[in-house]
């Protein structure tokens, strides 16, 4: 007989939705901070959704065959939609690239998909399937593929490695750090796929994909607490260099994260409407090379050449 008796079994799952919370919490509240920089928002999201996926495997393992069991399996897969139009969004923002289109094509594509998802069994059918994971002292039960399943999982598969590939091919200024967020990238997708295989019926452990997002976040919440702290610390001397009669431009990042006035009657006109964006949009091309090669020497403190 199925029922959707509900008993807390395992709380590895329910405790990363916790610290999914918590790390939303404290990303969201930089982004209110600091509303310029539209990565802390985007970092706020990609949290949030991992909340939501944890969520979802703790109800599948918790609870039988069922609506509640099924329902656990659609906001692991809402969330999965979630990840990856944040991943990107995150990506693009941080990095400084126009993302206008991605959103514009991935925004009505996505909820296209969640429409499907929610809708019927296209993607996630109402039927159960008994999952013997690798080290799991029961069976794991969660509701089977629809006919759109293995596609849906494909999607997610090609999009996160996508993202990775976004992150390898940028030259830009803003590489502090690349390698961090790579190596937190690399290891929650490489996790995502195992459990992508997993939903497939191929021999893995349990569903650890949640595990990957924690290790991501936590590089996503130290470079924002970092960056966070910087920013406040600028913050402080905001009043002595408003007033200053030279020209002053902070750059964090590859990004205009202050400019006084005396640097907008330089440029001509307001820098504080560029704030976050990258400050060579302001230099003439003419320019560029000879201030990235100032700039960059900078940034390793070697003799620099006189400008």
């Amino acid at each position: 007989m199925i029922t959707d008796n509900f008993g807390l079994q395992s709380a590895g799952s329910f405790s990363i939705a916790v610290l999914a919370l918590i790390m939303a919490i404290l990303q969201a509240i930089f982004y209110l901070r600091k509303p310029q920089f539209v990565w802390f928002g985007w970092s706020a999201a990609i949290s949030f959704s991992g909340m939501i996926y944890a969520i979802g495997i703790v109800l599948e393992y918790n609870a039988p065959p069922g609506s509640m069991n099924r329902f656990g399996g659609l906001l692991e897969y809402t969330a999965v939609i979630g990840l990856i139009h944040c991943l990107y969004g995150f990506s693009f923002s941080y990095l400084g690239l126009n993302g206008k289109r991605y959103h514009a094509i991935a925004g009505v594509f996505h909820f296209l998909v969640l429409v499907l998802l929610w809708a019927g069994e296209y993607i996630v059918a109402n039927r159960f399937v008994a999952r013997d994971f690798i080290g799991l002292p029961r069976p794991f039960m969660e509701a089977e593929l629809g006919p759109l399943g293995p596609l849906f999982v494909l999607y997610a598969i090609l999009a996160s490695a996508g993202a990775i590939m976004l992150w390898i091919v940028y030259k830009g200024p803003h590489l502090q750090y690349k390698g961090a967020y790579l190596t937190g990238m690399v290891f929650w997708i490489g996790l995502g796929i195992h459990d992508a295989m997993a939903s497939l019926g191929a021999p893995a452990f349990h569903y650890v994909m949640e595990y990957g997002f924690l290790g991501f976040s936590m590089v996503v919440l130290w470079v924002a607490f970092s960056s966070f702290v910087d920013i406040s610390a600028e913050d402080k001397y905001r009043v002595i260099t408003e007033f200053a009669n030279d020209g002053i431009l902070v750059v964090q990042d590859g990004k205009m994260a202050y400019g006084n006035r005396a640097s907008s009657v330089l440029f001509g006109r307001p820098v504080t409407d560029e704030v976050a964006e990258d400050f060579l949009d302001v230099v003439a091309p003419e320019d560029r090379r000879k201030l990235m090669q100032h700039y960059n020497g900078l940034l390793r403190s070697d003799d620099i050449p006189d400008p």
